[in-house]
């Protein structure tokens, strides 16, 4: 029987791959992949529910939020209908260590694609208006987080295991500090962690990789260059066990356990 892989090179898996720092600090992936008829660009920004401080929590998660809420250039759901008209899909999450903002676009979109995350992330408004009607939004998600036995169970064990270390925190904040965050704060936050060095762009589609990279030099090139502030060291507790009681409308129990591990330079992570 012939090698199925005979005619691929053998570093088939990175030989595509372009990475680079680009001269205004921002990190570039590019994966080539020709004839690919769909094309994907992310953004992630360095920054998540690790790097709010005491009055901002859940900021990072609002932020995600509100960049999809008009800009200088497009009104309140223009950013989404943009992307949507020619058939792409948008959206974003947030984790404790990064905000990402993500679409998928036919091929001879990418463009487009690309231009509009670059508009969001650099060129936000922030309307006063739309941020007190997506505090309400993030807020009945917060109640449905508490709602739900496998969040509350997460949450807890993070609690345990990071003690006073912003990790043992929600992501999503509380419902009172959302409902505490106005227009200057989010400016601030977004000026503190919206940088050029504290950002990548990642693109995979038949695109070739000098022409993302002038494409997103020219779109991001308001972007800020200094650096964002550092996050502390996570600390680990050194709590045993726990045990919550929760209201009758939860009707499972469930148990988790947590195991410390290495960081991911050590040998161990392969074997883990």
């Amino acid at each position: 029987m012939p090698d199925d892989h005979a005619s691929f090179p053998a570093d088939r898996s990175t030989a595509e791959v372009h990475w680079k720092r680009l001269d205004n600090g921002l990190g570039l992936c590019v994966r080539t992949v020709p004839h690919a008829p769909a094309a994907a660009v992310q953004i992630w920004i360095g920054v998540g529910g690790a790097d709010e401080r005491d009055h901002e929590r859940g900021l990072a998660h609002l932020h995600e939020h509100m960049l999809f809420k008009g800009t200088e250039r497009r009104g309140v759901g223009e950013i989404a209908a943009a992307v949507e008209a020619v058939g792409g899909q948008i959206n974003a999450w947030t984790s404790l260590d990064q905000t990402v903002y993500h679409v998928v676009m036919p091929a001879h979109e990418w463009r487009t694609g690309l231009d509009v995350l670059a508009d969001a992330v650099c060129h936000s408004a922030f309307d006063p208006v739309e941020l007190e009607r997506e505090i309400e939004v993030v807020c009945e998600e917060i109640r449905r987080a508490d709602d739900n036995p496998s969040r509350v169970l997460y949450r807890a064990i993070f609690e345990d295991v990071f003690g006073s270390h912003p990790y043992a925190l929600p992501v999503l904040g509380t419902i009172e500090s959302v409902k505490g965050m106005d227009q200057s704060k989010m400016q601030a936050f977004w000026g503190r962690h919206y940088r050029a060095t504290n950002a990548i762009v990642s693109v995979v589609g038949p695109m070739q990789a000098d022409e993302v990279e002038a494409a997103v030099l020219a779109d991001f090139a308001d972007l800020t260059r200094d650096a964002a502030a550092e996050r502390p060291a996570p600390r680990q507790q050194a709590r045993a066990a726990s045990a919550r009681r929760m209201p009758s409308t939860f009707s499972e129990t469930r148990l988790a356990l947590a195991f410390a591990a290495p960081t991911l330079d050590h040998p161990d992570v392969a074997a883990l």
